[in-house]
């Protein structure tokens, strides 16, 4: 069992815990779906996939992705450590963050598939994440955080248009219209949309 699996706070939940005062809590990455970022494009809803997730070593890489044109990451740089980007849509607020432990993550609306998670303000409360993450060193992994973690400071914060790349502290963050937002470093990273996720 990972220390996901069992409840252990890892790199992602110690980083977390400072920034958020009320707590939060993280689940064992779920089973991949197709996902979209544009509701209008959205496929039907379908059920979870009940196999086993790939992991990191057999998941196939992409063929079908168009090259991609890497931003400025100045550009994004909203203070000293923190990049932060929205979705196209406006959907997600995500931030890459160079402190340590280094991570990745985005807030917005999580999936309905996705697993439920301890509340903020109420540990022993099952409540729908709100938030996904990731570190250099742990599996992606859904959050419910109390409060704007992953948001920046308001006007600064651009869109990270479709077709684009961020890469900053290793991370690099990509957003599709039809399978949503992207983040990932080495073997771990996350895709989510309001409809379907992947985390490895």
């Amino acid at each position: 069992m990972s220390a996901w699996d069992t409840g252990g706070a890892g790199a992602l939940l110690g980083v977390v815990a400072m920034a958020v005062a009320a707590g939060c809590t993280v689940v064992v990455p779920g089973t991949p779906t197709a996902s979209a970022e544009d509701p209008a494009t959205a496929p039907p809803p379908t059920r979870p996939r009940t196999s086993t997730p790939q992991s990191p070593a057999t998941r196939a890489p992409s063929t079908s992705s168009p090259a991609r044109s890497a931003v400025d990451p100045e550009d994004y740089l909203t203070a000293p450590g923190y990049y932060h980007f929205t979705s196209a849509s406006g959907k997600f607020a995500c931030m890459i963050s160079t402190d340590e432990p280094v991570l990745a993550g985005c807030h917005g609306p999580m999936p309905a598939t996705a697993p439920k998670v301890t509340g903020s303000g109420a540990p022993d409360v099952p409540v729908p994440p709100n938030s996904v993450a990731v570190t250099v060193d742990e599996p992606a992994a859904f959050m419910s955080v109390g409060d704007t973690l992953f948001h920046g400071p308001g006007a600064a914060v651009q869109p990270l248009p479709y077709g684009h790349s961020l890469s900053a502290a290793g991370f690099t963050c990509t957003v599709d219209p039809t399978r949503g937002v992207t983040c990932a470093a080495r073997l771990h990273g996350f895709t989510v949309s309001d409809s379907a996720f992947d985390l490895w």
